[in-house]
């Protein structure tokens, strides 16, 4: 009986023993690629280009272990801001400026219910696919060209959503480090620039993001 006891927390130690439900916290960084934006100021079509930028998110969720054969299920709150430097303005009809020429930044705070699944791939390690929806506040900030100055720097709130896939490695312990690729982006929001002119925004964003997760 005893070593039956002894041999049970072994295994449960190492991750053998199938874990309970269990909620847990999250925190989230990495590299993202803005895709092309554009606006409208005195008449003219403005596109802009983006250096790479970065991604932050922390979470708190609540997993849903073994609902299926070797699968789980989480759902989480997620609060995440990113933020991305602009490379180049192309004013349309009058040319590229890039460099110290353009000037700018856009950030955005996003606050989404998420929803993944967890395929067990070994008793450590995992894959996993899911998404989320929320709201976005985007901020284009300072957005402008030599010469001319500043024509933008306005907010707006939109619908914010994403989708992606990774993979996730349980520590002995409550810690799970996982590394995914996530597409994200806003839509319905509206910009003004400083002559008045509104503009609609919809942006999308490519993610490299690592992570880890502590149950508890």
């Amino acid at each position: 009986m005893i070593r039956t006891v002894c041999l049970a927390a072994a295994l449960s130690t190492y991750g053998v023993v199938a874990a309970a439900d269990q909620f847990y916290v999250a925190a989230r960084a990495g590299y993202q690629q803005t895709s092309e934006t554009d606006f409208s100021v005195l008449g003219l079509g403005v596109e802009n280009e983006y250096e790479g930028g970065y991604a932050l998110a922390g979470a708190a969720g609540y997993e849903f272990t073994k609902i299926a054969p070797g699968i789980d299920l989480r759902t989480e709150l997620e609060i995440g801001y990113t933020r991305s430097n602009i490379d180049a303005h192309t004013i349309i009809g009058l040319g590229t400026f890039s460099g110290a020429s353009a000037f700018g930044r856009t950030e955005t705070v996003t606050g989404t219910v998420n929803l993944f699944g967890d395929y067990a791939v070994t008793d450590a390690l995992e894959v996993f696919l899911g998404g989320g929806v929320g709201i976005a506040s985007t901020s284009f900030d300072d957005h402008g060209v030599a010469g001319v100055g500043v024509v933008m720097n306005d907010d707006t709130i939109g619908f914010a959503y994403h989708i992606g896939a990774g993979i996730a490695y349980d520590f002995p312990g409550p810690l799970t480090a996982e590394l995914s690729y996530r597409f994200a982006g806003t839509t319905g929001g509206e910009i003004t620039a400083i002559d008045g002119s509104s503009s609609d925004l919809d942006t999308t964003a490519h993610m490299v993001l690592a992570g880890v997760r502590i149950g508890f």
